[in-house]
């Protein structure tokens, strides 16, 4: 959950029908409400988002999986009307009979994924873990 005023919050997590989905709620002061979120074309699995951060009120960022290959990176920007899929980097699938080292939302995770925003492209960042 991130808010950035008393009147402008918003949590995201997953519902499982069949599926994981991705679930989003903003807070407007008074109730919260459900806001759809894009669905990653190509993707028939589950879907994930782990957390969101909120730098304004038309600009937050809602961080996540999809199980496409080995655990896709899902990005979603917030632009004051609307969530949209941003392009990440994710890293490579191992090669067979080859270990992950990245494995999201599972237990014994043996690895992490950092990646910076320079307002133009993502680039993967050395993580101390």
């Amino acid at each position: 959950m991130s808010a950035v005023s008393a009147a402008d919050a918003w949590a995201v997590g997953i519902y499982n029908t069949n599926k994981v989905k991705p679930f989003i709620l903003h807070w407007n002061g008074v109730r919260w409400t459900e806001v759809r979120s894009p669905r990653p074309a190509g993707v028939t699995g589950d879907t994930a988002l782990l957390g969101v951060s909120t730098i304004a009120s038309d600009d937050a960022w809602a961080a996540g999986y999809t199980s496409s290959g080995d655990g896709a990176t899902f990005l979603l920007h917030w632009n004051g009307t609307r969530w949209a899929r941003v392009c990440t980097p994710t890293p490579p699938s191992p090669s067979p009979g080859q270990a992950s080292t990245w494995k999201p939302f599972s237990p014994g995770c043996t690895g992490t994924l950092i990646q910076h925003w320079d307002g133009t492209h993502w680039t993967k960042v050395p993580s101390p873990y």
